[in-house]
């Protein structure tokens, strides 16, 4: 969350915009559980990717990554061992869709 309060605080009139290019939810969710996997195993919890369809967005790759990150850092966080995080991309109800499901005690 500090990184992407730090990116915002950068924004300005002079700020280039952000990149809009064709980014594939899957191929991220698979990127992102792989960055975490080492991790997820130290702490006893089951990390993995769920992407059963083609699901893809115009935006910025980087600033997709940077907000998966948080979500799958948190999920982790307060996921307790023997536990379970998913991180699945797919459509619902016609639209691309990222979840972050975790068998931690929810708020």
């Amino acid at each position: 969350m500090i990184q992407q309060l730090l990116q915002l605080s950068r924004l300005g009139p002079q700020t280039p915009a952000l990149k809009r290019e064709k980014v594939e939810l899957g191929a991220l969710a698979r990127a992102v559980v792989a960055r975490f996997s080492a991790r997820a195993d130290q702490q006893q919890v089951d990390l993995g990717a769920v992407s059963n369809e083609s699901a893809a967005v115009a935006g910025d790759a980087h600033q997709l990554m940077v907000l998966l990150d948080n979500l799958v850092d948190n999920a982790l966080r307060h996921t307790p061992p023997r536990g379970r995080v998913d991180v699945i991309a797919g459509m619902h109800r016609g639209r691309p869709c990222l979840w972050v499901a975790d068998s931690g005690p929810g708020i």
